[in-house]
């Protein structure tokens, strides 16, 4: 296998990953830390 291929794989997957890793920050980020039973506390914005 040339080298070529091997970095054009590598530089594909660490993409991937990047983008996977970005999903699951946003997912964390939008997700309340707070225990299930504080639901009732949270202030909801009206549009």
């Amino acid at each position: 296998m040339p080298v070529e291929s091997l970095i054009l794989s590598v530089a594909v997957i660490g993409v991937f990953a990047i983008f996977a890793s970005v999903l699951y920050w946003g997912d964390r980020r939008t997700r309340t830390m707070s225990p299930a039973g504080d639901t009732e506390k949270i202030k909801r914005r009206s549009f």
